[in-house]
This record gives C-alpha cells, sequence and structure tokens, in this order.
C-alpha cells in the first residue's frame, strides 16, 4: 500500500533523529483529507518547496536525486515528477529573480547575464525557459503600465531597467511592444483609416502621432502597425474590384485604392521612416544639390 504510506528516513540508530517533528506539516495536512493518496502526491511538492526555500537556493544532482527517491516511493509516475520538479524549480527561480531585482543586486551587477546564468546552473532551471520567463516578466510589467492608457518618463525609464536587468532582447521587446502598447495605437490608426478619403482629415493623423506618443512606441513597430492596418482595407477594396460587375467598376474601385494609399496612407507614414529611409533621402538629397552646384 505504497500509495498510502508516508515516507521517511529511517530512525534506527539514531537517538538525535527528528524527521517525525519534520513531517508534522504533512500530518496536519492529511488529518483533513477524505482520501490521502492524492495528499501524499501533493506531498511530494511540499517536499520540493521546501527544499527550495533554502537559501541560497539550489536544486543540483544530489537534490534530484532526492526527488527521483521521493517520486518513487510515492510511486508518481516519471511525467508527473518531471512536471512536478519543474513546476518547483521554476517558483524558486521566479521568486530568486524576484530577490536579485528588488535588492538592487542585479543593479549593481557588472554582468547581468552571468548572474543570471549563475542562477540557472545553480537551480539546473533551462536557459531558454528563464528567457521565456524574462520576457514573460516584461510584457507583465509592459501591459500593466500601458493599461493605464499612456507612458511617463519614468514607466519609460522603468520599462527599460527591466529589459536591461533580464536581458530581454531587442526582437522581444519590439514584440512586446507591439502586443501591449500596440494595440492602442492599432485602435487609433484603425479609426483614421475608416474615415476615408473624404473624411481624413489633419487632426485624424495628429490623434494616430499623439497615440503613438502617448505609449512610447518605437517608429519600426508603428510602421509595421500602420502598413498591416491599411492592408486589411486594400483587401477589402480588392474584394470589393473582384465583385464588381463592370470592368470601369473594377477599375475605379483600384483608382479609390490609390487615392486611399496616397490621401490617408502616405501621410501617416510619413513620420515612421525607418533610419535607412531617412539616410537614403538625405543623401538621394544632398547628390541633387551636388547636381545642381555643378551645373
Amino acid at each position: 500500500q505504497v500509495d498510502n504510506g508516508v515516507p521517511i528516513e529511517s530512525w534506527y540508530d539514531d537517538a538525535g533523529d527528528d524527521q517525525l517533528l519534520a513531517l508534522l506539516p504533512v500530518l496536519e495536512a492529511l488529518a483533513a483529507a477524505d482520501d490521502v493518496r492524492p495528499a501524499l502526491r501533493d506531498a511530494f511538492g511540499w517536499f520540493l518547496d521546501s527544499s527550495l526555500e533554502r537559501e541560497p537556493a539550489a536544486f543540483d544532482a544530489a537534490a534530484r536525486a532526492d526527488a527521483d527517491d521521493l517520486a518513487s516511493e510515492l510511486a508518481l509516475s516519471p511525467k508527473e515528477s518531471k512536471e512536478r520538479v519543474d513546476a518547483a524549480v521554476r517558483k524558486a527561480y521566479r521568486r530568486t529573480l524576484r530577490a536579485e531585482v528588488t535588492s538592487g543586486r542585479l543593479d549593481a551587477a557588472p554582468s547581468k547575464a552571468a548572474v543570471l546564468g549563475e542562477l540557472c546552473e545553480r537551480l539546473s532551471f533551462d536557459a531558454a525557459d528563464a528567457a521565456a520567463m524574462h520576457v514573460e516578466i516584461y510584457k507583465q510589467k509592459a501591459e500593466a503600465l500601458v493599461s493605464k492608457g499612456s507612458l511617463t518618463d519614468q514607466d519609460a525609464a522603468d520599462l527599460d531597467r527591466l529589459r536591461v536587468l533580464l536581458c530581454v532582447q531587442r526582437e522581444d521587446v519590439a514584440r512586446v511592444s507591439r502586443e501591449t502598447a500596440g494595440k492602442q495605437y492599432a485602435a487609433a490608426v484603425a479609426s483614421a483609416l475608416a474615415a476615408g478619403v473624404d473624411a481624413f482629415s489633419p487632426q485624424d493623423e495628429a490623434k494616430v502621432a499623439a497615440a503613438r506618443k502617448a505609449v512610447r512606441l518605437d517608429a519600426d513597430v508603428a510602421r509595421s502597425i500602420v502598413s498591416d492596418q491599411a492592408r486589411k482595407a486594400f483587401l477589402t477594396s480588392i474584394s470589393k474590384s473582384r465583385s464588381a460587375r463592370s470592368r470601369e467598376a473594377q477599375g475605379q474601385e483600384l483608382r479609390n485604392m490609390v487615392i486611399f494609399s496616397n490621401v490617408v496612407v502616405a501621410p501617416l507614414l510619413k513620420d515612421l521612416r525607418s533610419s535607412d529611409e531617412v539616410e537614403a533621402e538625405e543623401k538621394a538629397e544632398n547628390m541633387e544639390k551636388a547636381k545642381k552646384e555643378i551645373a
């Protein structure tokens, strides 16, 4: 009846044994259980959590061997054992990481990556899983700040500090920005595009620019959002063109698309040029000036 048993180290020939005292929290929990079997399985998680609560938190080969032994005694399957171990290690990593950040130790470290790497090694936590957690934490912070409707200088500084501390990669920052601040900006862009050629005005353009400024959206991310929203509008026009019965109507719909692009889309994109595009335009202007001077 291993499912009904409570594993405990042998007390034979040990007058100072206190293992039963260590089991008191488990026994107290079991006293209120209708079925001790699932509770005993939960005890495995309690064992892992209590082991990882020691400072500094570590999960080395010896700790893993102890966990494997206990999982075997509790008749846990390898899959269930791994899931519980992974969850406990993940929780310990997050807790320890929070302590490193709030204490300022990570701020003071010359190499943030080295500290994070050492923490992963100490807890036997996969570096890729840690990186994914860092992005998750960064996104949660971004969502909380953006939910206010706008970002202050301090908000932006706090977010950038977190990016540096957690070594969040630039491409992940751009993706998170699009998924958080980008939603608010996309709504403003969609509203401006919906005005259409006849109703679109400088005020619509100003509202879109203000929406981007409010959430401090990077130009490249903002450009991709405008492009995506415009693409949706173009696809709608193409669909109308294809459904038109006459070639004249189809041609008019295509002409409307060109006008829409020039009158509505282009103004929204003009201030969102990439650094490469700006540089290319400056070079072209300088070359044109040089030609005129030579002439």
